[in-house]
């Protein structure tokens, strides 16, 4: 940039002084009056696209070919600026290079004296008024410079080919003149476009919801388009009021993006005198919402900006995976659920104080743990189908971490079973298991409810798929393991507040035939996984047998060790997921192991 001000130093000499705000290019100036410089050539041309916010007839083209990545050019005014009152200019773009091209508007003074102002194209193709803030610079810049796409050389294309008119000096306070925000934020009313302040290539803005569906019915969510400038580009938002973590220490986000799942989206707090502090969370779906939840425990009360960085660590290009949703910004103390509650496990009967039995809802069902309708001293999950829910409205029993341990699902051992209470015989019952590290990994069944307002245990068998779903076998063949369930009342069928209960989720068909207990023995199998050999170790009761098979269900291991603990010799087996079946104390333990 040195070449660029010795440059204006010596154009500046003599300036022209020929010009005043507003400029309108229909008279005021002609080609001549601009003084290019590096590689850029302004001429005043036919308007390309009369139409929408600009339907004059001559407007300023700004070509860039070659020379230098700051090409561009210049015009002086007869007087120095005065910001006094009018704390800002803007001019009206348009260009067809790609969303999120920088604009640079510099002013210059004598003396080089200069200060510059960017802004970010939304659209392409298409006139826009972008507005440059000199809200308390002095009154000594005569000079307007432009350079459009900074740090990149031009190369005479339409991309390298900038158009501009109606620039004029305004008093842009008004605009800043918007409804305090505070959290919880929903987008759904208070909150405008207006409100994001755009930075580096990043434009936040208010739109529908292009996905009603999952755990966000709302209307209207937040947008941010990441497109050039920086690999932080983002935006951000200004609360009334400083946040207070000393009760509630964590934010959580509705989040949606067709970026693979694993993108990290940063969460950063800002305050005054350059106060700032980050957290990052990744995504783990694509294409559907999903709740994000950003840890600030222990935060002073001094930040008061939210600032919104997806993909952070790489360039946007404006495309899909380089558009982001978002929704419902709250304040709470989620953070998993209470760090001393254990993780959810089969078979689950929601009656042990420890265990977290958080359920994650989705599509319009609500669920809650309740006493059950017909016995106060036991405890199930109540699951309403609300007015107007998704046909495919349903509850994940469980958080999205899914249960401990891997279903031990083979094609011979493919059953699951669960209590339910519906008020109406006959309606479908599917069941959907899934891998929670990767949810495009599933596989679902179903069955019809045969009694009305009353309990009735349901047997789901995967090997019988759901029509057009993925099939147990071919699952299990691509090495597919499934640690998560959900289920889903009345499928195919809208919400009608219709309630329903559900108890007593376990592998196989029942406890008491001896198929599965895990209560019956404190038994692991470690490491798991492993390179070598495996560990069984059942707390001081006798392993009587131990049975291993492959996903297809073929036995590829048996033994009789009658001893409380034993290894197995995995060396030489190839890598994957086998199936383990124990027998302890006449009953039989299943659980999954991994080969590396």
């Amino acid at each position: 940039m040195k070449k660029i001000i010795y440059l204006f130093c010596i154009i500046s000499v003599s300036p022209i002084f020929s010009q005043t705000l507003p400029i309108n290019f229909e008279s005021d100036v002609v080609t001549e009056d601009f003084i290019n410089f590096d590689g850029g050539t302004v001429t005043v041309v036919a308007n390309p696209q009369s139409s929408a916010i600009n339907t004059s007839a001559t407007v300023a083209q700004l070509v860039r070919n070659g020379g230098q990545v700051w090409a561009g050019s210049k015009i002086d005014l007869t007087d120095n600026l005065d910001f006094s009152s009018l704390n800002s200019i803007s001019m009206k773009f348009y260009t067809a290079a790609p969303i999120g091209t920088a604009v640079k508007f510099k002013l210059e003074g004598a003396d080089g004296a200069n200060f510059e102002v960017d802004q970010f194209t939304t659209v392409s193709s298409e006139w826009e008024t972008l507005t440059f803030d000199f809200t308390g610079q002095p009154a000594v810049f005569y000079s307007l410079v432009f350079i459009f796409d900074l740090n990149n050389l031009g190369d005479g294309s339409d991309n390298s080919t900038f158009y501009f008119d109606d620039l004029q000096q305004i008093d842009n306070s008004v605009v800043t003149e918007l409804a305090d925000l505070s959290l919880p934020l929903d987008f759904e009313s208070v909150i405008t476009t207006e409100h994001f302040i755009n930075f580096d290539g990043g434009t936040g803005s208010v739109v529908e919801n292009p996905n009603v569906s999952g755990l966000n019915l709302s209307t209207s969510v937040g947008k941010i388009v990441r497109n050039g400038g920086a690999i932080w580009a983002g935006s951000k938002l200004e609360l009334a009021n400083n946040l207070d973590f000393s009760d509630l220490g964590a934010i959580s986000m509705s989040v949606l993006s067709s970026a693979p799942a694993g993108t990290a989206v940063k969460l950063k707090l800002e305050g005054a005198d350059g106060a700032a502090f980050e957290v990052d969370q990744l995504t783990t779906i694509s294409g559907e919402w999903e709740t994000l939840t950003f840890d600030f425990t222990g935060q002073p009360a001094i930040f008061y900006y939210l600032v919104l960085i997806f993909d952070f660590g790489n360039l946007g290009d404006g495309s899909e995976s380089s558009t982001f949703y978002f929704d419902g910004i709250n304040q709470n103390d989620d953070l998993g659920g209470d760090p001393t509650l254990s993780q959810i496990d089969f078979p689950v009967d929601f009656e042990d104080a420890t265990v977290n039995y958080t359920m994650t809802d989705f599509g319009g069902a609500s669920s809650s743990l309740v006493e059950d309708p017909e016995d106060a001293s036991n405890h199930v999950i109540q699951s309403i189908k609300t007015s107007g829910a998704e046909t495919w409205a349903g509850t994940t029993i469980g958080t999205e971490t899914g249960f401990a341990t891997y279903l031990p699902l083979t094609l011979e051992d493919s059953k699951m079973s669960i209590r339910v209470w519906s008020p109406q015989a006959g309606i479908p019952v599917r069941l959907k298991v899934e891998d929670s590290n990767d949810v495009t990994h599933t596989c679902e069944t179903e069955t019809n409810t045969t009694v009305a307002n009353a309990w009735d245990t349901l047997v789901f068998d995967f090997a019988n798929e759901a029509p057009g779903t993925q099939s147990l076998e071919v699952g299990l063949g691509m090495g597919w393991a499934y640690n998560e369930a959900a289920i889903f009342f009345d499928f195919g069928s809208e919400g009608n507040e219709a309630t329903y209960y559900f108890d007593d989720v376990e592998f196989g068909v029942s406890t008491t035939i001896g198929i599965y207990d895990r209560t019956v023995s404190q038994l692991v199998a470690y490491p798991n996984p492993t390179l070598d050999k495996w560990t069984f170790e059942s707390d001081n009761q006798i392993i009587q047998e131990i049975s291993i098979y492959d996903v297809l269900g073929n036995r590829v291991y048996v033994s009789q060790p009658n001893a409380s603990i034993f290894e197995v010799n995995a060396f030489s087996w190839k890598a994957g997921i086998y199936m383990s079946q124990i027998k302890v104390n006449n009953k039989t333990i299943h659980d999954v192991l991994l080969k590396k």
